[in-house]
C-alpha cells in the first residue's frame, strides 16, 4: 500500500510536497553520510545514545527546531513532506510501513487503529517510520517496513533497527534536555516516581505512556 501510494504521488506530481522533499532530502542524506563516517564510534554506543545524537541533528537541520520547540504531527509531516495514509497490513504485528517511490516524497502507511487511536501513538509511529527512512538512507537498501512498533505497549524490542527507530522517535519528539528540565520539578526517590515522571513526559510531549517510561529511564 505504501509503495503504491508513493508511486501515485510521483505520477500525479504534487508540486508543493515534492518541492519540500527536495529541500529536506539533502540534509537527510548529509545526516546519513555523517552516520556512515562515524560508524565505528556509533558501534560502541547503545542504540538510544546513537538515536539521541541523530535526532538532535534531524531536529536542527531538517525540521529547523530548537530543543524546546514543540513538534506536532502536522508540523512533522509538513516539514518532512511525508504523506500519512491508513492501510490494512498483511500481518497482525505489522503496524506501519514506509515507502519512497522514484521521484516521489515519502509515504507512511499506518494501521487504521493507530490513525483513529491515541494521537501520541500516531505521532510516535510517524516519527518511528521516519527513523526507518533515515536508516535506509544509511544502509542504501535496508528494509522498507518494520515488523512491529515495539515499545509502544511497554515491551522493549530485541531488533536493533526497531530499537533505534523507537529511540529516534522518542528523542525527536521529546529532546533529552527538555525532558530533564521537566523532571527536575517532578521530584524523585518515591516508589511511584517513574510512573509519575512518565505520565508528565507523556502529557507534556504528546507520546504514549509506554514509550515515555523507557524514555525517562534513558534521559
Amino acid at each position: 500500500m505504501a509503495e503504491q501510494t508513493a508511486e501515485l504521488e510521483r505520477c500525479t506530481g504534487n508540486t508543493a510536497r515534492l518541492q519540500t522533499w527536495e529541500r529536506v532530502r539533502g540534509p537527510i542524506e548529509q545526516i546519513a553520510q555523517w552516520i556512515d563516517e562515524l560508524e565505528e564510534q556509533f558501534a560502541t554506543m547503545q542504540h538510544w545514545e546513537r538515536a539521541q545524537q541523530v535526532a538532535n541533528r534531524f531536529r536542527s537541520e531538517v525540521l529547523r527546531l530548537n530543543t524546546d520547540d514543540p513538534l506536532s504531527a502536522v508540523s512533522l509531516v509538513d516539514s518532512t513532506a511525508v504523506t500519512v495514509c491508513s492501510a490494512a497490513m498483511p500481518w497482525r504485528r505489522l503496524l506501519g510501513q514506509w515507502a519512497l517511490g522514484v521521484g516521489a516524497a515519502p509515504v507512511v502507511a499506518l494501521m487504521p487503529s493507530i490513525i483513529v487511536g491515541d494521537p501520541g501513538v500516531m505521532r510516535f509511529s510517524i516519527a518511528h517510520q521516519i527513523g526507518h527512512l533515515l536508516e535506509w538512507y544509511t544502509q542504501r537498501g535496508g528494509r522498507t517496513h518494520c515488523s512491529a512498533l515495539a515499545g509502544l505497549d511497554g515491551v522493549a524490542s530485541n531488533d536493533p533497527g526497531e530499537s533505534f527507530a523507537n529511540a529516534f522517535a522518542a528523542y525527536l519528539l521529546a529532546p533529552k534536555v527538555a525532558v530533564r528540565r521537566l523532571l527536575r520539578y517532578n521530584g524523585s526517590g518515591s516508589s511511584g516516581w517513574l510512573d509519575g515522571a512518565a505520565r508528565d513526559v507523556a502529557v507534556t510531549f504528546g507520546i504514549s505512556h509506554g514509550a515515555a517510561q523507557y524514555h525517562v529511564l534513558n534521559c
